[in-house]
């Protein structure tokens, strides 16, 4: 499985918020400070606000921060997020229902 760019970007604005849970950082801080245009990294940011990933604050001392604590947040909640819904293997599809499990 290959992730995307956009994907790689989150995670390392993720990462950067996970080291001060709770604090809130702009949207342009994150990108000047992990080199990622502002515009592109706002779009990943409210994307995964709107999924629940992250929570924000408007004013002066607002930003984006993490809705929970950041070992609960898995990398397959950032991409499904971002990406949608994933699929492993060919045979957890419904038109794949001849698959067959080999057991070793």
């Amino acid at each position: 499985m290959h992730v995307s760019v956009k994907t790689l970007h989150a995670i390392r604005a993720l990462s950067e918020l996970a080291e001060n849970p709770g604090t809130p950082h702009s949207a342009h801080a994150l990108a000047e400070k992990k080199y990622i245009d502002s515009d592109y990294l706002t779009q990943i940011l409210n994307k995964l606000k709107n999924t629940g990933v992250l929570e924000s604050k408007k004013g002066p001392s607002g930003g984006y921060f993490l809705s929970e604590d950041p070992q609960s947040i898995t990398l397959g909640d950032v991409i499904r997020a971002l990406e949608g819904p994933t699929i492993i293997s060919p045979c957890t599809q419904p038109e794949h229902s001849d698959c067959e499990i080999i057991d070793e």
